[in-house]
């Protein structure tokens, strides 16, 4: 991540984003060593969130995104609770995202998945949905959602446009 923003930086860049969520848990150790700002993903979707007025989000990604503090870091303080999926169901999110996802592929079984999970959490009070990987709008989408969704990449990308604008 540091040669490729320090290549960016030389090419004439601005700022960086990155639209994958498991490198941000690597961003304070890095953004020391950069010479550009880098946008961290986190900070958008909570942003989003708090402009959707989102109290309770059920954060949804691969293993590696649930289970780091990165989320939990940027939330903390803001209002907003962060919900987890229990292990069995954040290991079978994973395995739907790897085995399926990344390869365009979505099954009747993955489908099925992520409709009881969102509407379990829906049931236990989440008012909103952080997908939390790249991979996820491919089978959550607003017309299957019971719940209204952050997309991390989605956010991310209107941070990048307003940061430059600005």
């Amino acid at each position: 991540i540091t040669q490729s923003a320090i290549k960016l930086h030389a090419s004439g860049a601005d700022f960086m984003i990155c639209p994958s969520n498991t490198p941000h848990d690597v961003y304070s150790l890095v953004t020391p060593h950069i010479p550009i700002p880098w946008l961290h993903i986190t900070s958008s979707v909570r942003s989003i969130a708090e402009s959707k007025d989102i109290k309770r989000a059920l954060l949804l990604g691969t293993k590696f995104t649930v289970e780091s503090d990165m989320y939990d870091n940027e939330f903390s303080g803001s209002g907003i609770e962060l919900i987890k999926p229990d292990n069995a169901e954040a290991t079978q999110t994973h395995q739907h995202i790897t085995s399926e996802l990344v390869s365009g592929y979505i099954s009747t079984q993955s489908k099925g998945f992520f409709s009881k999970l969102l509407k379990k959490y829906a049931l236990a009070g989440a008012d909103g949905v952080i997908l939390g990987c790249t991979e996820l709008p491919l089978v959550v989408t607003k017309e299957n959602s019971c719940l209204p969704i952050l997309d991390s990449t989605i956010a991310l990308a209107d941070a990048a446009v307003e940061y430059a604008i600005n």
